[in-house]
């Protein structure tokens, strides 16, 4: 889910803010695609059930990735999870956030820097966090 989300994140960008062209060109999207299906080509499955490539359910084309996004960001992973990993999801978040504004937004801009990185995350990742 996570490499779907690095490929269609521009396009999320785009129609977060407005843009007046929200649409990436075709050869980008074609490449986004490649990319994605190349990097998830080199994760296998454990050894247990027959070492098989995870590229081989990767999306096909853009469509398919743009539906798969949107379905991944509305899945309800809360009905599957416990208080703890719930708190374990919310704390590795909070620290990730604050260490993006540590680093880029030092001293009184944090706050700025923890708003900016929240308008851009998808609302069913903020909903999954607790954020």
């Amino acid at each position: 889910m996570a490499v779907v989300g690095l490929s269609y994140f521009e396009t999320w960008v785009r129609k977060t803010v407005g843009a007046r062209v929200t649409e990436v060109h075709p050869k980008i999207q074609a490449a986004y695609v490649a990319w994605g299906e190349t990097l998830t080509g080199h994760f296998v499955t454990e050894p247990t059930d027959g070492t098989r490539t995870m590229g081989i359910n990767y999306p096909r084309d853009w469509s398919e990735l743009e539906k798969f996004f949107y379905w991944s960001d509305n899945f309800p992973c809360e009905e599957q999870t416990t208080p703890e990993q719930k708190q374990q999801g919310h704390e590795t978040a909070e620290a990730f956030i604050a260490q993006f504004c540590d680093l880029w937004f030092p001293g009184p801009l944090e706050v700025i820097g923890r708003h900016i990185l929240l308008t851009f995350l998808p609302p069913g990742c903020r909903r999954r966090q607790q954020l």
